[in-house]
């Protein structure tokens, strides 16, 4: 239990009662420090990406589980004895900008709004529902996501059928329990108000757009945190190994049981433990030879390997989307369908031009559906050295980890929407505009009447369903462990400490570092 309360402290030590962490509101200009990172950085690959599949901390052939404990499992498979560990772990990740362009529109990390289009913003802010009363309104802004997680990792294997030939079988389950908070630390400076909100029905800062009510969906709250605690998932295995004093060798079958959150889509970078509540399968195998060894002093050196390679099954979610060459359009306002578009004409036909001009539907909420996701293959290679020094043991080594793209299809066809949505015109009034970006309106030259509203619908073939994908990526693990073991009558206890630091060399991947403690009981 101590070693659980340090890890989870450790993991949110560097949480402050300040909203802000990485991005200054006194620094938000174009002479920022974040500007040397913007638009030309190779690490920014994705940009507007609605959801983020992270990879789970405690797993098959991560280092939190299997580092320290092969030795040990020498003496489980000479007398079909049984392991038990907990694993406390904890971390939190870094390089918030990378993170900021995955999420963004752009690889921008301060983003410009305005009313007025002739500013050259990269968002308009009408589409975030922005009005004011002099039409002046001006701000920046950025965001600099962040996670930090803990738990406890509970794994138990027993080996049954070793004889004289030192082979035989072995049931192996695991139990990671995690609690995940998020945050997104949206921070705005407003550099000209326009006079306050137009109506009461409308906004007056970007802080205040992304948590407006009217949006069912893709919401970011500026200083909230949003967690999740719970069991991720049931991982079920059994295999078959042999071993000698100078090698061994194991492989496994085994299923996942997913018992975390669904993915809802309220809110962007929302927590998610485990795989997504994705059912998989996987197998994999891992070995590990003797390299040296100094009898006299009950010193030796081995090679370790394990290999982890699982699929995941399709499942439904919730997720939120764009329409094809419009980087954030699922935040542009739309008429739901025609109908909505002939009531806005019809408004500002009766002379009420102000009520026409408002009315539309926020994209959000047409953009975000059930949706049907697989989560194809995943692979894990960890390899490693480790040191045993009677009862010492340190280890260090190399995990690598790679996924394939998710594949998401729409749960329910497009067509249901009644008459299609159009991108509403920024000038109301039933009018549309399919050319129009969340940044530019292009003086409004596209803008197409009510009456030719159907060559403006919006449809399946338009949407691009790719930015509501988890994207292939490669992630590299560095780590390092250290480990004490002693007999008592009853059982051999192990007691370690470990670390690690995770990369990868472009923002489809995150930066984080973890740290972990190791309770086993082999008897």
């Amino acid at each position: 239990m101590f070693a659980l309360l340090f890890c989870y402290l450790l993991s949110f030590s560097f949480i402050s009662a300040d909203c802000g962490l990485s991005c200054d509101p006194t620094k938000l200009s174009c002479e920022s420090s974040h500007q040397c990172f913007d638009d030309d950085s190779c690490e920014c690959k994705i940009t507007s990406k609605s959801f983020l599949s992270v990879r789970p901390f405690f797993e098959a052939a991560s280092p939190a589980k299997v580092a320290l404990i092969r030795k040990e499992m020498q003496e489980l498979r000479c007398n079909n004895g049984s392991l038990f560990q907990a694993v406390p772990f904890g971390g939190k990740t870094l390089k918030a900008e990378r993170l900021a362009w995955y999420f963004g529109p752009s690889c921008k990390r301060v983003l410009t709004v305005a009313e007025d289009a002739a500013q050259n913003p990269d968002i308009l802010a009408n589409q975030l529902n922005i009005y004011t009363q002099n039409g002046t309104f001006e701000s920046k802004f950025c965001l600099s996501p962040e996670q930090q997680f803990a738990g406890v990792g509970l794994n138990y294997r027993t080996h049954f059928g070793y004889g004289d030939q030192n082979k035989g079988f072995f049931i192996d389950i695991t139990l990671p329990i995690y609690h995940v908070r998020n945050r997104m630390h949206l921070e705005e400076v407003v550099l000209n108000n326009g006079g306050g909100p137009l109506t009461p029905d409308v906004v007056d800062s970007v802080r205040a757009a992304f948590k407006q009510s009217s949006w069912c969906f893709g919401r970011i709250n500026d200083c909230d945190d949003v967690s999740y605690t719970g069991l991720s998932e049931i991982d079920a295995q059994i295999g078959y190994g042999w071993g000698r004093e100078q090698a061994f060798m194991h492989s496994y079958i085994g299923v996942l049981i997913p018992t975390g959150n669904r993915v809802k889509g309220r809110k962007v970078f929302e927590p998610i433990i485990g795989w997504n509540h994705q059912v998989g399968a996987h197998f994999g195998s891992s070995f590990g030879i003797r390299i040296w060894h100094d009898e006299c002093k009950d010193r030796s050196i081995w090679y370790e390997m394990a290999i982890d390679s699982r699929y995941l099954f399709e499942n439904r979610q919730i997720r939120s989307f764009d329409v094809k060459n419009k980087p954030w359009s699922r935040y542009m306002m739309v008429y739901a369908n025609q109908a909505q578009a002939q009531q806005a004409m019809a408004l500002c036909d009766g002379g009420d031009m102000q009520a026409g001009m408002l009315l539309g539907t926020p994209g959000i909420n047409i953009f975000t559906q059930p949706v049907k996701v697989t989560g194809r293959f995943q692979r894990t290679y960890n390899t490693a050295f480790a040191i045993d020094l009677s009862q010492w043991t340190l280890e260090g080594g190399y995990n690598f980890y790679c996924r394939d793209e998710e594949c998401v299809k729409l749960a329910c066809p497009w067509s249901e929407l009644t008459d299609g949505p159009a991108f509403k015109s920024l000038l109301g009034c039933g009018q549309t505009d399919d050319v129009q970006q969340i940044g530019d309106n292009f003086n409004n030259n596209n803008v197409t009447a009510f009456a030719n509203y159907a060559d403006n619908i919006i449809t399946e073939d338009d949407l691009d369903l790719s930015s509501a994908e988890a994207p292939c990526m490669l992630s590299n693990r560095l780590y390092g462990s250290v480990g004490y073991s002693c007999d008592t009558h009853y059982c051999r206890v192990l007691f370690g400490l470990g670390g690690s630091y995770e990369f990868s060399g472009d923002n489809t991947g995150i930066n984080r570092w973890g740290a972990w403690g190791k309770l086993a009981v082999i008897y």
